[in-house]
């Protein structure tokens, strides 16, 4: 194929990617005016809080390591003795 050929096909598809990039935020914008429409119905001067919610606990909390160990335990996965040593390794790494 001949390198002007390319190129043009290049700017092409270049033209249709940004094409749709350009029609998903405006649907997005559209989604969201729309959305917010409709939560302003009702009275105006109301102010709405932001909801409480808790942080994700990340996979490297050792709480939840030592959770996830006793589920194990619990439920047969782990012996005794493979959960008190990686009971022992997760306390090490506090």
């Amino acid at each position: 194929m001949p390198r002007l050929a390319l190129m043009a096909l290049g700017f092409v598809v270049a033209v249709i990617v940004a094409n749709m990039i350009v029609r998903s935020f405006s649907k997005s914008d559209q989604a969201q005016s729309e959305k917010e429409k409709a939560s302003s119905k009702g009275d105006s001067n109301v102010i709405r809080p932001f909801p409480n919610k808790a942080p994700a606990p990340s996979a490297d909390d050792p709480t939840e390591k030592l959770k996830k160990l006793k589920q194990l335990h619990d439920s047969g996965v782990l012996t005794e003795e493979e959960f008190t040593e990686a009971k022992a390794k997760v306390l090490e790494d506090i």
